[in-house]
């Protein structure tokens, strides 16, 4: 069997405080010592915010059979994802080089070292999540490749992403922006009363946030995802539950309605964005996403 990749483009951000660009050049020695010459290996610094979508646009576009490698954590690897996904393509497979934060996806479902997996060229589809809403007036739509959240996920998220973070002060700003956040007010499924929310969480994969543990029944292509839910009155036994046993899911759905009666942050991956009030919908994406098994 051919191998299944004529290139593969290694992106990093130059200006990441983290391992980026060393841990993209190192991949990018290792393959090409071990990949037959005629696959093209290079790397690809972004020039800001957004590049990384561009590029992933870029190569959906072209006829060649691509692996595009997000050296970053789960925010970066969501602009490269959707950035691919902005065309129906084939041809393209995406992987992350865990180089961030939390690295969610990567720890949820890495079964091997990330250049072993590159270098035996296997690939699979895995689901992703839809969500539609409106963003300053007009229709927005974007893709989670691990889970969305709204209320205290998306604030503290917002909250880290500035911050000049090390494992010392992590955990206290955490601490802090938790005791700090108040609610998000929404309609869940076909709910007819508002209620308070401090946290919604719509998941793909087992974990996120390092320590939070989500359902160990949730699957990559299952054409569904879970959604997890704690009013102001269940935030205590909802974090003790996900530092120990695990969440429970509310509902596993493949599809699912919020309506929000405020504008609100929202948090796909690692990226937050504010999105307007009224309806969101959230759609369970079956197969869409090529990546290494």
């Amino acid at each position: 069997m051919s191998y299944p990749f004529r290139e593969i483009i290694i992106i990093y951000n130059p200006n990441s405080t983290g391992p980026s660009k060393k841990n993209a050049l190192d991949l990018q020695k290792e393959l090409k010592a071990k990949l037959s010459k005629t696959v093209r290996v290079i790397t690809k610094g972004t020039k800001d915010a957004g590049h990384a979508e561009e590029i992933g646009a870029g190569y959906a576009k072209k006829d060649s059979k691509t692996l595009l490698v997000s050296s970053s954590g789960d925010g970066g690897y969501n602009e490269l994802v959707n950035g691919v996904l902005q065309h129906k393509t084939n041809h393209v497979t995406v992987a992350v080089m865990p180089s961030g934060n939390a690295n969610d996806h990567h720890h949820a479902t890495a079964t091997d070292d990330l250049g072993a997996r590159i270098i035996a060229g296997k690939t699979h589809k895995i689901d992703v999540i839809g969500v539609n809403a409106t963003k300053e007036g007009k229709p927005w739509k974007h893709y989670a490749h691990s889970y969305v959240g709204l209320g205290m996920t998306a604030y503290i998220g917002e909250k880290l992403t500035k911050a000049d973070l090390n494992p010392w002060n992590e955990k206290w700003m955490v601490i802090k922006y938790m005791l700090k956040f108040s609610h998000v007010t929404l309609k869940l499924g076909d709910a007819e009363q508002w209620k308070r929310y401090s946290n919604v969480i719509f998941g793909n994969i087992d974990r996120m946030s390092k320590v939070i543990k989500l359902s160990d029944k949730t699957e990559l292509s299952d054409g569904k995802f879970e959604v997890y839910s704690s009013t102001t009155g269940e935030l205590l036994s909802y974090l003790l539950k996900g530092v120990s046993v695990g969440l429970e899911a509310k509902h596993r759905a493949s599809s699912f309605k919020v309506t929000a009666k405020r504008s609100y942050q929202i948090q796909l991956d690692g990226e937050v964005f504010n999105i307007d009030s009224g309806k969101i919908h959230l759609k369970s994406v079956k197969n869409l996403l090529r990546t290494l098994l």
